[in-house]
Parts: structure tokens; C-alpha cells; sequence
């Protein structure tokens, strides 16, 4: 059975997952924190995903299909070593409405500067190709080897050149697994 992730933010309340523009009127303090991710790239906020009515990028909620051990995995096999465990929701895509789902495919660009999304970037999401998705790709596995041998203290955009999948509305997680990984 196909499953989407999405990280158990550390503050979270209650059991409804709200995209952050949501966020922002309801649980105010939390929306702080979880905006500040978006520190020095505060344009990717206003990205319009075409095949979501046109919404922004902050009006969805971003998944993968990725097993998140996966990419911890390939987080370690650049050299970072073991991370804290992290806690996930795995998310029955079955229950969520098919027509609210995309795919942003985070293509690696040879520019190696995302200027920012275009229509292409996105597909709608068919559950026939969650195979595709549920891959770590080698620019993934790529980008984790170059920030460690660049020297940095973290790796600064986790989830880079993974497929994200998106969801415009709220996710009950009420019937969600939580599963750890990165032990």
C-alpha cells in the first residue's frame, strides 16, 4: 500500500496537519516557528503551484513518498553520520482526495540555481507512478555528499531534488502511524 511521510513538526497540536498559510491564523506561535524554515529564501513562499488552482506554496502540505529511513541512509552514506531519531506520520495515500494531490518533481537543473518553479515542474499526482516517487535520487544522494564535503554543519535543504508530493487542504492524521527513524 503506497504511504506519503510527513515530518511530526516538534510543537505539533491536535490531529489535523494544516498547510502553513492555515497555520498562521491558528496556531499563530507555531507558524513562526515553522515559517522560519524559509529564512533567506522567503520567495519559495509565494511559488504558485499550477495544477492546485493556483495556490501558494504555503497552502499545501508537503510529503514524500520516500521512506524517510531511506533518506537518512543516504544522509549517512555521505558521511554525516547517524542523525537523532525523527519522528514521521505515515499517511495512507488512499485517503486522501486524489484531485487535491500534485507532485512537485524538484528536477536537478544544470544552472544549479532554482530562479523558481515553472509549470512543468509539476505533475498531478497518479498513484501508478508512486513507484517513481518513492525513490532517494542520485542528485539527492549527490547534493548530501557536497554539503559534507563542503564543510557544513548541516545539510541545509533536506529534502532536495526528493519528489515532493502536495496536498491542498488539511490531512486528519488521527489514524496515522507515527514511525522513528534515523536510529
Amino acid at each position: 500500500m503506497p504511504y506519503f511521510y510527513h515530518h511530526v513538526p516538534k510543537n505539533f497540536k491536535g490531529t489535523i496537519l494544516f498547510p502553513l498559510n492555515t497555520l498562521q491564523a491558528k496556531y499563530p506561535e507555531i507558524y513562526e516557528i515553522e515559517i522560519s524554515k524559509y529564512e533567506g529564501r522567503e520567495h519559495t513562499t509565494q511559488q504558485i503551484i499550477p495544477l492546485l488552482d493556483n495556490c501558494l506554496w504555503n497552502d499545501v502540505i508537503f510529503m514524500t513518498a520516500v521512506h524517510p529511513q531511506k533518506i537518512f541512509e543516504a544522509r549517512d552514506d555521505a558521511g554525516w553520520g547517524k542523525n537523532l531519531p525523527q519522528r514521521y506520520f505515515k499517511i495512507d495515500s488512499s485517503t486522501l482526495d486524489q484531485e487535491k494531490l500534485a507532485v512537485y518533481l524538484f528536477k536537478f537543473k544544470e544552472s544549479n540555481v532554482q530562479s523558481g518553479v515553472e509549470v512543468e515542474d509539476f505533475t498531478k499526482y497518479n498513484q501508478k507512478d508512486f513507484n517513481e516517487y518513492a525513490v532517494v535520487p542520485q542528485a539527492t544522494k549527490d547534493y548530501f555528499r557536497n554539503e559534507y564535503e563542503s564543510g557544513q554543519k548541516r545539510i541545509r535543504l533536506f529534502y532536495r531534488y526528493v519528489p515532493h508530493i502536495l496536498f491542498k487542504g488539511n490531512i486528519d492524521v488521527s489514524n496515522a502511524e507515527i514511525i522513528t527513524v534515523g536510529q
